[in-house]
């Protein structure tokens, strides 16, 4: 896995060899010495194929010169530029890994200071090689349904709504065989009894 840090320090190794001149990062805000350069990496990691922990990084290198105020000349600035282009347009190399820039594109800004921007887009693919994480997996589910067969007693009786002896326990014998109501042997030998005394 190519870290940040390993990029930057290539990048400063870099610089140094053309101009021998300190090189910051950008997050320091005071105590700097100019002129100077100061870095800055901004990395987009984008999965790519989450079960090989692979990802495309999309960077973007800003380099910035910054210039002691009203010491710099416009041909000095654009001499940076020219440089710090030349330098940096093929290429860099960090570790066992090339890195191609896509463009290289430089500005400058004297507003308040006499500063030259370099910006440098890039792209790499990385593969985290620690720990896989372990992804949850989608199981099969399947649903058994058991259909019981109830039969319907058709009774004629003199009496609507009242049912006789054997309409009964015929009733109950089916209940016990489909287990819809699943009375217990003492409840039906209860209701038996009952049906019996009348």
């Amino acid at each position: 896995m190519l870290r940040q840090v390993e990029i930057l320090k290539a990048v400063q190794d870099k610089l140094k060899k053309i101009y021998p001149l300190k090189v910051y990062l950008d997050e320091v805000k005071e105590d700097f010495e100019t002129p100077c350069f100061f870095l800055k990496l901004i990395k987009t990691a984008i999965p790519h194929n989450i079960e090989s922990n692979k990802c495309l990084n999309d960077c973007l290198l800003i380099i910035a010169y910054l210039a002691l105020k009203g010491t710099a000349q416009a041909t000095d600035l654009y001499d940076i530029k020219d440089n710090v282009t030349a330098a940096f347009w093929r290429g860099l190399q960090v570790k066992d890994r090339y890195l191609y820039f896509e463009e290289v594109s430089s500005d400058t800004d004297t507003e308040e200071a006499e500063i030259v921007y370099i910006q440098l887009p890039f792209k790499y693919y990385d593969t985290d090689f620690g720990e896989k994480e372990e992804l949850p997996k989608i199981f099969n589910i399947h649903q058994q349904e058991k259909i019981r067969e109830t039969k319907e007693i058709h009774c004629e009786s003199e009496n609507p709504g009242k049912l006789t002896k054997e309409q009964v326990l015929e009733i109950m014998r089916l209940e016990k065989e489909s287990g819809v109501f699943n009375h217990s042997e003492e409840k039906i030998e209860q209701l038996k009894g009952e049906l019996e005394n009348g």
